[in-house]
């Protein structure tokens, strides 16, 4: 199964001045921990300059800036769409018959640190390269925070992720100016 390919997007990417100034002067460098939350990527925040920002303030407190960048979602593996959920149970379901075969543990999930998420999608996403899909990117909803409101399903940090794969599919980069970003309500 092919991705489809949907109209480019922003995306904002939460840093240190420091890292922003190499980024924009080197390009991004992918990062592959084991608790990333979807696999092997460059991340951002879909549409979100905001979380963006707060994910940088939180993490680079002193110097915090955010990216702004295109992405072009061609070749994406896109799990906002449901076309992908039976593909991937079956992956897992073959992960975990490995995983007792070789008497692993699977990895551990948190709620800051996706180990079985980030597992199972490179696998994921190795299985569809060899069969012949080319994967540049990995975008997911995810719902994160407690409820906006009593008995909500809207959750306070509710986002879209995108983990870029392939470089190429970001088409310009740029600091966010935030002096033209409104404030909250």
């Amino acid at each position: 199964m092919q991705p489809r390919s949907p109209l480019p997007v922003r995306g904002y990417h939460g840093t240190s001045r420091a890292a922003a100034g190499d980024i924009l002067r080197e390009g991004f460098r992918p990062s592959a921990n084991s608790y990333d939350w979807l696999g092997t990527g460059i991340y951002f925040w879909q549409d979100a300059p905001r979380r963006a920002r707060e994910w940088a303030e939180a993490n680079h407190s002193a110097s915090p800036a955010v990216l702004e960048a295109t992405i072009d979602l061609i070749d994406c593996l896109d799990l906002l769409d449901v076309g992908w959920q039976g593909a991937m149970q079956r992956a897992h379901t073959e992960f975990v018959a490995q995983r007792v075969r070789t008497r692993e543990p699977l990895p551990r999930q948190t709620s800051g640190a996706h180990r079985l998420d980030t597992a199972m999608l490179n696998l994921f996403v190795g299985v569809l390269e060899q069969e012949g899909a080319t994967i540049r990117s990995v975008r997911a909803p995810f719902a994160e925070g407690g409820p906006v409101f009593p008995r909500s399903a809207l959750s306070l940090r509710g986002h879209v992720q995108i983990a870029v794969r392939d470089r190429s599919v970001i088409l310009d980069v740029h600091a966010v100016d935030w002096s033209a970003i409104p404030h909250d309500h």
